[in-house]
């Protein structure tokens, strides 16, 4: 692969990383809290292992991010009744209404993403990043996160 493409990447996803900080230090949360708060969503109650693995985060920092989720009262970990040794994570109501309100944030930056490229520049940028995930993903990784919102 060309260090062309590569770098390209690292630098999209580098400014991607400092919009979306900037837009949720409004609300003094994190990019990688608001990932575990969408991911909790969107996977439903789940053991810490699984959301630490659908962020691609280390699981000792995800522990240290859902300690700060859960003194908001936006997370609640509960024992998993297979083994209780394991902790679900469990968005709470308050989690959900948080996650609605940084979702604007979100949605303004997608937004200006998308305003970036006409719609076939859309399909074409699209098509390409399923071509990449697919050439750089190894047995261990997910090749995608399921539907989009």
């Amino acid at each position: 692969m060309s260090t062309i493409v590569l770098d390209s990447l690292i630098d999209l996803r580098r400014a991607v990383a400092r919009a979306a900080a900037a837009a949720m230090a409004q609300d003094g949360v994190g990019t990688a809290q608001f990932a575990l708060m969408r991911e909790a969503q969107r996977l439903g109650p789940c053991p810490q292992i699984a959301l630490a693995k659908a962020t691609a985060q280390d699981p000792g920092g995800v522990v240290r991010l859902l300690d700060a989720l859960e003194q908001r009262g936006w997370v609640e970990r509960r024992a998993l009744a297979t083994d209780r040794r394991q902790k679900q994570i469990v968005l709470t109501a308050a989690g959900e209404t948080a996650l609605a309100a940084l979702n604007v944030h979100y949605d303004a930056l997608r937004a200006r993403a998308q305003l970036a490229l006409d719609a076939d520049e859309q399909l074409e940028f699209e098509r390409l990043c399923r071509k990449l995930i697919v050439a750089l993903a190894d047995d261990c990784a997910p090749v995608g996160r399921g539907p989009r919102p």
